[in-house]
């Protein structure tokens, strides 16, 4: 099995290609698809962290404008 990796929403492939990775019954990880997974993860956990900290400023700069979000 090989990921395809594109420039655009090339994180999410390699999320979906390590879901079916894992997946996989009877058969342990190679330390290469350990190590795509970690980076799988990180990218999707980066992101959704990004997304947060933008949401929580927002929140705040009308919080404090003293506007309801």
């Amino acid at each position: 099995m090989q990921p395809r990796m594109s420039t655009e929403g090339g994180a999410v492939e390699m999320v979906e290609f390590m879901e079916k990775v894992s997946a996989a019954e009877g058969e342990e990880l190679s330390v290469e698809e350990r190590n795509l997974l970690s980076v799988a993860y990180k990218n999707v956990i980066g992101a959704w962290r990004a997304s947060r900290r933008i949401i929580s400023s927002i929140e705040q700069k009308e919080e404090s404008r003293g506007n309801a979000y």
